[in-house]
């Protein structure tokens, strides 16, 4: 039978029935040419009609996410897109993106896949169901499924009766047979020196048994606070920020200088205005904050509290401007600094001294604490300098002041002035109330340890009077070991143990309401 008798017959099944099914038609011609292929004494091609694929709901209460990528040649980017739906059909979620052109589709596949992950764990889905149309990546993927319980690839097939008698890749069947061994023999490794460092600085309990602490993040002290909540709910850019840093410095009440929104030029105009519209009376910038202040009011008594509208409105407005004026606004003083003479001081009979620092590195983030105890005639005692990784100046001061507590506690000193030129570090342990959960195991051995000395004093000092701690707190980032005890003074501080030894002096610029520090 020659090619040309397919489209005979289908045409004249077309001719008897005009209704007759495109699938019908479909199948008669694989019919035909499979006797044609027989009368050729060719092996017959067994030819096999496509499997109608759909998209299977998840069992409740699992929730399915599909990925896909897309490839934009003219634009050089790519699109990962993303859809979560629950058992009914109903879409969860949603997301596209639009990401720069990855090497090949497989790798703009895996990215579409890491996404869908990190979406799904954002909108706080428990469990869930992966799917994609490319094999590699789900393939891949199936190992990250030992490690969560709550999430599972799928390649168009999770609804399978026995999902483990499926075809899959040899390797998979490796994982899956030595599951075990793998658990046990495999760890993670750090692959940033900055995390490693990170991980480094975090303060752990050294004295007493620490405890794990629900902490905020998006405050200093870790505890929760509704302007950083109310930032995490928006996720949004602010926007322009307005530049109203003159408001803040208006005179006038601290209650009247509200965040005024979008009326930036009219409020500036206003509230920059020196010069008086009536003989005898302040300038407008001194009487439009009130005016706008006793306006806003005496409308909300009319509307809300039914009063009648105040007929002396205007007077009260210039009054009350006056009486602000004549009680506040003064000549205020200029800043008065002087020439002050620092020095280290030794210690009185009987105690010994302990000075701690902190440093970190502007440019790398690099943080670093020393400390060094000395007796009362300024003799070396012991000295240590630690290296603590990525940190801030504040958890600086406090790991240098626990070090140095434990270093003077195992020499079983008794009686101790403990001299910091952070003020902050000093009140902090002036006031027992304090707490931080971002450093509580810190404080906490801190409060331990020094409970175990008889006598114990803070002092602050200005940095000049703490040169020694300093500079062994700058050496702790310049080498490449954790932590150094020394029993004498190192050769980098030979020069600035002598000058404190000697008692000189050095010059500080300092505020005339600091010299009593």
């Amino acid at each position: 039978m020659s090619p040309g008798a397919f489209g005979t017959i289908a045409m004249r099944k077309r001719m008897n029935n005009t209704h007759l099914p495109l699938s019908m038609v479909y199948k008669d011609m694989l019919e035909r040419l499979q006797e044609f292929q027989y009368a050729q004494d060719l092996p017959a091609t067994p030819i096999s009609l496509p499997q109608l694929t759909h998209w299977l709901p998840p069992r409740s209460p699992t929730l399915k996410v599909n990925f896909d990528s897309a490839i934009f040649h003219n634009s050089q980017t790519a699109g990962i897109g993303m859809v979560i739906r629950d058992e009914s059909g109903k879409v969860v979620g949603a997301l596209f993106e639009r990401i720069p052109l990855p090497h090949t589709i497989d790798v703009a596949e895996a990215l579409a896949c890491r996404r869908a992950v990190s979406f799904a764990k954002e909108l706080g889905i428990k469990s869930m169901i992966v799917e994609g149309d490319s094999e590699k990546v789900i393939e891949v993927s199936h190992c990250m499924a030992l490690y969560f319980e709550f999430i599972s690839f799928s390649h168009q097939r999770m609804n399978a009766a026995n999902a483990d008698r499926l075809p899959c890749s040899h390797i998979w069947v490796v994982v899956k047979k030595g599951k075990e061994v793998f658990d046990k023999g495999s760890m993670w490794t750090v692959g940033r020196e900055n995390i490693k460092l990170m991980i480094q600085a975090t303060p752990i309990a050294m004295t007493g048994r620490g405890k794990d602490r629900l902490v905020w993040m998006e405050n200093p002290r870790g505890v929760f606070d509704l302007k950083s909540a109310y930032s995490i709910v928006e996720n949004s850019d602010p926007g322009p920020s307005l530049a109203a840093g003159w408001i803040w410095k208006a005179k006038t009440l601290q209650k009247l200088r509200p965040s005024f929104g979008d009326l930036q030029e009219w409020l500036m105009w206003n509230g920059k205005m020196n010069r008086s519209f009536l003989p005898d009376q302040p300038p407008w910038k001194m009487i439009y904050p009130f005016a706008i202040w006793n306006i806003w009011k005496s409308g909300n008594n009319v509307v809300f509290n039914r009063k009648n509208p105040n007929p002396r409105l205007a007077a009260d407005i210039i009054a009350q401007t006056r009486e602000f004026m004549y009680c506040v606004c003064s000549t205020r003083g200029l800043t008065r600094y002087i020439v002050k003479e620092v020095r280290w001081e030794k210690p009185p009979e009987g105690w010994s001294k302990l000075n701690t620092d902190g440093s970190v590195l502007g440019s790398t983030g690099l943080a670093g604490c020393g400390g060094i105890a000395r007796d009362n005639q300024g003799g070396w005692v012991a000295g240590f300098s630690r290296r603590i990784g990525l940190s801030n100046s504040f958890v600086a001061e406090l790991w240098g002041l626990r070090d140095g507590l434990i270093l003077c506690c195992n020499l079983n000193i008794t009686s101790i002035i403990l001299e910091l030129d952070a003020k902050t570090i000093v009140d902090i342990f002036q006031n027992s109330d304090y707490e931080s959960n971002v450093v509580s195991p810190i404080l906490d051995d801190c409060r331990q340890l020094i409970c175990r000395f008889q006598r114990i004093q803070f002092k602050h000092c200005f940095r000049q009077a703490n040169w020694c701690a300093d500079r062994l707190a700058r050496m702790a980032t310049d080498r490449n070991l954790d932590f150094i005890s020394f029993e004498s003074p190192p050769v980098d501080l030979v020069n600035v143990m002598e000058e404190d030894f000697r008692g000189m002096y050095m010059t500080r610029l300092c505020l005339e309401h600091d010299v009593a520090v």
